[in-house]
């Protein structure tokens, strides 16, 4: 913590001093890693090996590199890559995919080789990274913690981003060639997570050369549906702390409260109705194409993720986490909680949203564009394309993501 609160994340000496440190880190503590035995019920080895088939026809191959933040977490992040050898020996732009609430690496690539934005990105020329974030199930490690301990799950999109998405991008700067630049691509959640970065820890507004930001959760005032539904019984029925460290497997029980908003947006498809967290991830659209992948795709995540956007939700802030009056002040020095200083924004974010999808709205992202001046917003006119298309929907190749593609190169 200390290193990396000290060291520049910019300059050769501070990078290569951090890198030193997490190698000593790992080696010191594999043997206790390795005997928690943190992985998820299926393991992240068979989902890997059964996407590395799937794509091997095509000529493409997924690598899987280890990093590890500044508080213990390890994550595992993917490089996708082609046989092809680059052309003429070109320093491609590396462009880093982030995905969203409950998702995983897994899920930019679940359209296929043909149609999925990892892929489409690769045949444009660029060089694809996709990130997890900690307690997904590629991400289950921690050099001290359990996996079943309430500390291991003591964390939020805050975290994700001063933590994750920072050790992330340090990881890519230290392997990129000298002068490649770094785009950052996400999806809803990840969006949030890199802004709370960006503006907390503006240095890293120079590591990235801009971000495509597809839905993203900020300001949450107009939001309409299943989240928006939970929160308010939630705001009902607890406070802030009463739910923290709990993983996703215990999130969201079954009350008969939450079974009638399950039963509100997802009904007609079965999968869904059964779970809450896959209702809240895919509700509103109709996915019954998907149902046997849906069963095993909420990838992981904590509870208190969910309680820090609900409580965003009914605040209509983009805030820090709200742990009551007595504990802000030892927290933040506050009796409430702080807004992240959005002011401290510089990179260009080039944001996509849709009018079908009522979790990111244009009315927000335009109170976004008065804190942050370097915003192209485009909005898509599609009555069918809501909050999971964007990375789930079978029109967004054609629709969203060769125009993706050009931006991300030419921009």
């Amino acid at each position: 913590m200390f290193v990396n609160e000290t060291l520049s994340p910019l300059k050769v000496e501070g990078r290569k001093l951090k890198s030193a440190i997490t190698n000593f880190f790992e080696t010191v503590f594999k043997d206790n890693m390795t005997e928690q035995g943190q992985v998820s019920n299926i393991s992240d080895g068979v989902i890997v090996m059964a996407f590395r088939s799937a794509i091997a026809s095509y000529g493409y191959q997924i690598e899987t590199h280890k990093v590890l933040t500044a508080d213990g977490y390890i994550l595992k992040i993917h490089k996708v890559t082609s046989r092809v050898p680059d052309s003429f020996g070109i320093k491609r732009r590396i462009v880093l995919l982030h995905h969203g609430l409950f998702g995983c690496s897994m899920d930019w690539l679940l359209l296929g080789p043909k149609d999925s934005l990892p892929f489409i990105l690769l045949e444009s020329g660029l060089e694809v990274w996709l990130a997890n974030s900690r307690g997904n199930q590629f991400s289950k490690e921690h050099i001290s913690r359990s996996v079943s301990s309430a500390e291991f799950w003591d964390f939020t999109f805050h975290e994700i981003g001063v933590y994750d998405l920072r050790a992330i991008l340090e990881y890519l700067y230290d392997t990129k060639s000298e002068h490649a630049d770094i785009v950052f691509l996400g999806y809803s959640l990840s969006g949030t997570s890199l802004l709370v970065l960006l503006s907390l820890l503006p240095e890293y507004n120079n590591m990235i050369k801009s971000a495509v930001l597809l839905a993203p959760l900020v300001f949450m005032n107009d939001i309409k549906g299943p989240l928006k539904d939970m929160s308010d019984v939630y705001h009902e029925n607890y406070n802030s702390t009463m739910l923290i460290g709990r993983n996703q497997e215990e999130l969201l029980k079954e009350d008969e409260s939450l079974k009638g908003i399950t039963e509100k947006y997802c009904k007609g498809n079965k999968v869904l109705l059964t779970n809450s967290l896959l209702c809240l991830k895919y509700g509103m659209t109709v996915m019954s194409r998907m149902d046997e992948l849906l069963v095993n795709s909420t990838s992981g995540g904590s509870e208190k993720t969910l309680i820090h956007y609900f409580q965003m939700i009914q605040t209509k802030r983009f805030e820090m986490f709200d742990y009551g009056i007595e504990n802000n002040s030892r927290a933040y020095g506050l009796s409430s909680p702080p807004e992240y200083p959005l002011n401290d924004v510089s990179v260009p974010l080039y944001i996509f949203t849709s009018t079908a999808d009522t979790m990111s709205t244009r009315n927000d992202i335009n109170k976004l564009k008065s804190f942050v001046p370097f915003i192209n917003h485009t909005v898509l006119n599609k009555s069918d394309f809501s909050h999971p298309h964007f990375i789930l929907g079978r029109t967004a190749p054609e629709l969203l993501y060769k125009n993706i593609a050009g931006i991300i190169n030419y921009t």
